[in-house]
C-alpha cells in the first residue's frame, strides 16, 4: 500500500494494510514497511513517520557507519521500544545486532567519557595511545562466545556490538577493533579496520605514517601496567604476535614502528604510568616468575596467585585478562616441574543468560591431581569438589 505524505496527511490508519510504502516528493522512504537510511531523512519527517506509522514499520540504519545522536533521540522520543540495526564494522559489512535507543545512549555515555579525557595539546600519536589504553582498561575479552550453550549466540552478538559491549565491559576482537575505530573517528583521527579470517585489528595513521595496532591483544597488559606488545610495533614483530597480514590483505603495507622508549614516552605524556609509579610492571612479573615460593606445587601456585593479586591494576579485569597475564608470567618461569604440572582455565559454571564463569587451577603433586576454584580477586581457594557440593 502506497502512502504519499505530500497528499495523505489525514489518512485513516485503521485502513492501512501491510506492507506499506511511504513516499515524500519523488523519494520512497519506506519500502515494504522497512524504513531504510534513516540518517538521511529530515528529522521532522522521521518523527512524523515514527509517531504515526510505528506499528507498520521497522527502521534499519544503513546510511552511516554509526547512527547519529539526533536520529536515536528521535526514536527514543517516539518509539523507545523500537530497536535499530546498524553496522559495527567497515562500511559494506553486514548489520550485526539491533539495539534500542536506551542501549545506544548507555554505551555512548561511556565513549563520551573516554573522549572527554583527550587534550588538545597532545600529538596525534599521544591521542591514539590514550584511546588505546582507555579502551583496554574498559573492555575484557568475552570467553563465553566459545561455549556451545543455549545463550552463546546471544552473548556473542552483545559482545560484537560496540555499544552493548562497552556497557557490559566484554567484547570479542571485532568489537575491540570497531570500538577503537569509532573512538578514532570521534576524535578526528585516521583509522581503518583490518580483517583476518578470525581476527580484527586496526591501521592508524599519524603524521603520514601508518602503524598496526591490536587493542584486543593488549587489553590485559594495559590493565596490569605492562608495556603494550601490539601498538605501533614493527611488521615483523606484529607477525610474530600471531597476526596474519596476508589474510588481512596488508602484507604489502609499509608501516612504521615505535621503540620501547618512544612507547614509554607516550604513556608518560598521557599520564597512564601515573597509576604505576611512573614505571611499567614488566620487571615485576619477571621477578614473580623467577622466584616461585613454596615447598610444593600447590604452595607455589597459591603464592603465585597471591603475588599476581598484589600487582597494581587499573580498569575492569576479567578472566581472560588473568589468563593472559598468567601466560606471560609462566613464559618466564624456570621451574619445569611446576610448568608441566600446572594448568589454569576459566570454566563455564552454568548455562544461564549471564553465563557465570569460575577460575579453576589444576595442580599435579606426586601423581595426585588437585583442583581448586580461585576467587575472582585471586586471594582464596576452594577445593573443586567442595565448591560443586555448595552449588547443589
Amino acid at each position: 500500500m502506497l502512502i504519499d505524505l505530500d497528499r495523505d496527511k489525514s489518512l485513516d490508519k485503521s485502513k492501512l494494510e501491510m506492507p506499506i510504502d511511504i513516499k515524500i516528493g519523488n523519494r520512497i522512504v519506506v519500502k515494504n514497511s522497512v524504513l531504510e537510511n534513516i540518517d538521511t531523512i529530515d528529522l521532522e519527517i522521521l518523527e512524523y513517520i515514527l509517531a504515526n506509522f510505528k506499528d507498520f514499520i521497522k527502521p534499519v540504519a544503513t546510511s552511516l557507519y554509526y547512527p547519529s545522536r539526533e536520529v536515536m533521540s528521535t526514536i527514543s522520543k517516539c518509539v523507545p521500544e523500537m530497536k535499530v540495526q546498524f553496522k559495527t564494522g567497515n562500511p559494506g559489512s553486514t548489520p550485526i545486532i539491533p539495539i534500542s535507543s536506551y542501549e545506544f545512549f548507555e554505551g555512548l555515555e561511556i565513549f563520551d567519557r573516554i573522549l572527554a579525557g583527550l587534550k588538545d595539546e597532545w600529538s596525534d600519536l599521544q591521542k591514539y595511545k590514550y584511546l588505546y589504553n582507555e579502551l583496554g582498561k574498559t573492555l575484557t575479552y568475552n570467553l563465553n562466545v566459545y561455549e556451545h550453550t543455549t545463550y552463546a549466540n546471544k552473548i556473542e552478538k552483545l559482545s560484537r556490538n560496540i555499544f552493548t559491549g562497552i556497557v557490559r565491559g566484554s567484547a570479542i576482537c571485532s568489537s575491540f577493533a570497531a570500538s577503537y575505530d569509532y573512538l578514532c573517528y570521534r576524535a578526528n583521527l585516521e583509522s581503518d579496520i583490518l580483517h583476518e579470517e578470525e581476527h580484527d585489528y586496526v591501521l592508524i595513521t599519524a603524521d603520514g605514517v601508518d602503524y598496526f595496532v591490536d587493542p584486543t591483544f593488549d587489553a590485559a597488559f594495559i590493565k596490569f601496567g605492562l608495556q603494550t606488545r601490539n601498538f605501533a610495533i614493527s611488521k615483523e614483530d606484529f607477525i610474530k604476535n600471531d597476526h596474519n597480514l596476508e589474510e588481512a590483505e596488508a602484507e604489502s603495507y609499509e608501516v612504521g614502528h615505535l621503540s620501547k622508549d618512544e612507547l614509554k614516552g607516550l604513556d608518560l605524556a598521557i599520564g597512564y604510568l601515573d597509576s604505576f609509579g611512573g614505571v611499567y610492571q614488566d620487571d615485576r612479573i619477571i621477578e614473580i616468575a623467577k622466584h616461585l615460593e613454596g615447598e610444593s606445587n600447590v604452595e607455589k601456585a597459591m603464592n603465585l596467585f597471591s603475588q599476581i593479586s598484589s600487582i597494581p591494576k587499573c580498569g575492569f579485569v576479567g578472566h581472560a585478562d588473568y589468563e593472559k597475564i598468567l601466560g606471560a608470567i609462566l613464559s618466564f618461569v624456570e621451574d619445569e616441574n611446576f610448568i608441566q604440572n600446572f594448568e589454569f582455565v576459566s570454566l563455564l559454571e552454568k548455562d544461564d543468560e549471564e553465563m557465570n564463569r569460575i577460575l579453576v587451577i589444576s595442580i599435579r603433586e606426586n601423581g595426585v591431581l588437585n583442583r581448586y576454584v580461585v576467587s575472582d580477586d585471586l586471594t582464596s581457594f576452594t577445593e573443586f569438589d567442595e565448591y560443586k557440593k555448595k552449588q547443589i
